[in-house]
């Protein structure tokens, strides 16, 4: 068998029927296997690396189905069902990839027909190991700091590297490990400014208002280098959006979910397989440039997926676009407020995500006994879920999967639990107890991790203070969390609103 370089075949990937290859980057990785079977393997690396996970599969799938030696394509199949950003994990369906190497991890390394090759399948022996997720993960990414300083120069190797240490942080976000990883990635691009890895990886790395800016140029690039994986065209807005960007988050977005039901359409799939998280950063830019009626269009667009499939992943979404909509909207009287979701067994996270918002219908309605009712279930569903959590998850036979809550989640249910509580209070006339309830959010919050994206504590503490100080006649003080908001979440409309009201007075 002779091994080939992908710079080579990059320019030859042509499908049976003559078309011209999908754009999705360049790599340079010489792997064992027949020449026919590389194109594929190449594919599915380059998918891979835009998480692409599914489209990958079949890609590596192809390149074994046609060299049963290909050892690599086997370790690229079983990385498939590890996705280390999105805690999610498929144990079973990657046990299941790697046996067909060999029933050990001994034997499943002698598949492999040179010493690289040897490393990166001890790397999946590694990650699909014995052990929590977290160990695993850690695990994995030593393995790959290991392999780093043995192969200097080896894209694959540092990319791979780099995402692994992103994936080794187990809960939140740990700046040095992140400026790290971004380091190793920005290695690469400068040997390959068209690594999709490096790039994708580059942007997850710095996707927080203090480092967007060093990312801005690798935003704009990576759609441009990989325009045919819908991951990628949606993955700039990461760093848009932590920069206030609205337009080109709303541009990336629009870009992104057009692609995907473009996708979904021609190979013939389910709504399972539409990417809801572009929809809503799609509508979260809609509101911050105040459409909102295209916003509530997306919102009546995903009950529509989620009644004719009701997954967790649906559902899940649904209660994100609705209880965003609802908080920047503040229309707690109309359609969307009425909305009800199956969440029963969904993340305490979002759990909390839809009691606030049955709160926050509920205390414009001056409905303190509702109120109530909610602010007392949201605190039993937190504390079962404590009891029930150790902080880390236990490999079991279907693997790992986000709707295990971790620390982060609980804390975020918390925060918004303890933020229905001081409107209670201040519904009550209780200004003591509600601004020592709303100082109590804030300093929860700012102890908490960063989480790109549309605020997972649907309404930011330190808004809702400011809010609270602005109606009390306190603006200097409002004026203070209102820009310790735009500090977490530049832009952010109701903020700047915010802050414009308290230059008023």
């Amino acid at each position: 068998m002779k091994k080939f370089l992908f710079l080579y075949l990059s320019l030859c990937l042509l499908t049976s029927c003559g078309q011209k290859r999908a754009q999705l980057g360049e790599v340079e990785f010489s792997v064992t296997g027949k020449p026919e079977a590389q194109p594929y393997f190449e594919k599915g690396l380059l998918l891979l690396h835009s998480f692409e996970y599914e489209d990958a599969a079949e890609e590596f799938q192809k390149a074994s189905e046609i060299d049963p030696d290909f050892a690599m394509a086997y370790w690229g199949e079983a990385m498939t069902h590890n996705h280390p950003l999105w805690r999610y994990q498929d144990g079973a369906s990657a046990d299941s990839v790697i046996a067909l190497l060999g029933a050990t991890p001994s034997e499943r390394v002698l598949k492999a027909q040179t010493p690289i090759e040897k490393d990166f399948i001890t790397g999946v022996n590694i990650l699909y190991g014995e052990g929590t997720k977290a160990f695993r993960d850690s695990a994995y990414a030593a393995h790959m700091g290991e392999l780093y300083q043995k192969y200097p120069g080896n894209d694959e190797v540092a990319a791979f590297y780099s995402i692994a240490l992103i994936g080794s942080v187990p809960v939140g976000r740990d700046v040095k490990v992140y400026e790290h990883a971004a380091m190793i990635a920005k290695e690469v691009l400068a040997r390959n400014p068209k690594h999709p890895g490096a790039l994708h990886y580059t942007i997850h790395a710095y996707d927080d208002p203090d480092h967007a800016s060093l990312a801005m140029m690798v935003a704009d690039a990576y759609a441009q280098v990989a325009p045919d994986a819908g991951h990628a065209l949606h993955m700039p807005s990461h760093i848009y959006l932590a920069s206030g960007l609205w337009d080109k988050v709303v541009s990336s977005n629009e870009v992104a979910w057009a692609a995907d039901k473009k996708r979904k359409e021609e190979k013939n799939l389910t709504n399972e397989d539409l990417n809801y998280h572009a929809l809503h950063w799609l509508m979260y830019g809609y509101l911050q440039q105040g459409r909102i009626a295209e916003a509530k269009k997306l919102v009546d667009d995903m009950k529509t997926y989620c009644a004719e499939l009701p997954s967790s992943r649906a559902r899940t979404h649904l209660i994100y676009l609705k209880t965003t909509y609802l908080v920047e909207t503040n229309d707690y009287d109309g359609e969307v407020a009425s909305i009800e979701v199956d969440k029963r067994d969904l993340n305490i996270a979002t759990r909390a995500l839809d009691h606030f918002a049955h709160g926050m219908q509920a205390y414009h309605a001056d409905a303190c006994l509702t109120l109530d009712s909610i602010i007392r279930h949201m605190t039993a569903e937190r504390l079962l879920e404590e009891e029930k959590s150790s902080g880390s998850v236990v490999r079991t036979c279907s693997g790992v999967n986000s709707l295990i809550p971790d620390a982060l989640d609980l804390q975020c249910a918390q925060i918004m639990e303890i933020e229905l509580h001081a409107l209670q209070a201040w519904e009550h006339n209780d200004d003591v107890g509600a601004e020592k309830l709303l100082r109590q959010a804030v300093d929860m919050e700012s102890s908490s991790s960063f989480i790109y994206g549309p605020p997972s504590i649907v309404k930011p503490s330190y808004e809702l203070y400011g809010e609270w100080l602005l109606a009390h006649n306190r603006p200097k003080e409002a004026m203070q969390q209102f820009e310790r908001a735009l500090k977490v979440h530049p832009g952010r409309a109701l903020s700047v609103k915010g802050k414009a009201a308290c230059e008023t007075i």
